[in-house]
């Protein structure tokens, strides 16, 4: 099978990495990372490669930029709600029947006041 232009071969990479981010498959971008990086090297000693060719392939590093973004977004908000979860959240103050103060979960006081 013939070897692929860079550009193409970026383009076509480039799209393999939008699909990854978009189902998740995050173990699969240091691979692609790696491969994208040996055919920017392979891009550079070549001639001048057409102006259209390199903005569509710029757009489309920018979309999987924004994608990449977003996800990294995603795993930090749900690493912060599993160990809030962990932790058992935070305290939850109600009253008894009494109308007696009570905290429910989260870290009691260390000193309890008592009017």
């Amino acid at each position: 099978m013939p070897s692929l232009d860079p550009i193409t071969a970026l383009w076509r990479l480039l799209k393999e990495e939008r699909m990854a981010l978009l189902s998740g498959d995050l173990p699969a971008l240091p691979g692609l990372i790696a491969r994208k990086e040996r055919l920017l090297d392979d891009l550079r000693p070549g001639g001048a490669p057409e102006t259209a060719a390199l903005d569509r392939l710029r757009k489309a590093a920018e979309d999987n930029q924004r994608l990449l973004e977003a996800a990294l977004k995603g795993v930090r908000a749900a690493r912060a709600h599993l160990e809030t979860a962990r932790s058992g959240g935070p305290p939850l103050s109600t009253y008894d029947a009494k109308g007696h103060a009570e905290i429910h979960g989260g870290a009691r006081p260390s000193v309890e006041r008592r009017a």
